[in-house]
């Protein structure tokens, strides 16, 4: 049934079978709506996402525009796109807050880069809890107070790229679970795309 709303705290639908008035909470009514709306948001980014993934020119733009979808769709704080140089890391972009978190206290940085570097070279993502708080990365801890969400863009197997998300710590493993698989889909859609460019990474 489909009950519509009459007030903020309300909402009525006849039985089917009756006709009789059933009566709801109008609240929990609207965050069932806000869930089914949500998801069809992320369902037609995830579209034109595609669409700009076969037709982008600029990688910087093209990375700003997928950033800024994932960043929203997970309610993240912020996020950053990585390669490596010669062996470095060279971070490519970065929206929403997070990075400036190492840039700020600069002895957390070689652990922040070591982690990255462990995750681009194994091409494979992760969930990595702040220090202190779960398992690391094959024994590179997460300095930022943050849950790091890692994926690797791939092209033939090799990462190329690795995309760092900035997400709010506290969430269910099934949570976070989520954030990741949602992660990997919009890399596995950002390897198929020429604007980004394989070789960087070495």
């Amino acid at each position: 049934m489909e009950p519509s709303t009459n007030s903020a705290n309300t909402a009525d639908a006849p039985c089917p079978h009756c006709g009789c008035l059933m009566w709801f909470d109008a609240q929990q009514v609207r965050v069932s709506e806000l869930v089914e709306e949500t998801k069809l948001q992320i369902r037609q980014w995830k579209n034109r996402f595609t669409e700009l993934s076969q037709s982008a020119t600029d990688s910087d733009a093209y990375y700003h525009e997928m950033l800024t979808g994932v960043i929203q769709a997970l309610a993240a704080k912020g996020g950053a796109v990585w390669t490596r140089e010669r062996g470095r890391m060279q971070l490519q972009i970065k929206v929403g807050i997070g990075s400036e978190t190492i840039d700020d206290r600069p002895i957390f940085r070689p652990s922040h880069l070591s982690l990255l570097t462990n995750a681009i070279t194994a091409a494979r993502s992760a969930v990595v809890q702040p220090s202190g708080h779960g398992p690391s990365l094959r024994g590179n801890s997460n300095p930022t107070e943050f849950l790091l969400v890692l994926a690797p863009i791939k092209r033939k197997a090799k990462a190329i790229a690795l995309i760092e998300i900035f997400q709010r710590t506290g969430s269910s493993i099934s949570v976070q679970r989520g954030y990741l698989r949602f992660l990997e889909q919009v890399c596995e859609i950002a390897g198929n795309s020429a604007v980004v460019d394989d070789g960087k990474t070495e």
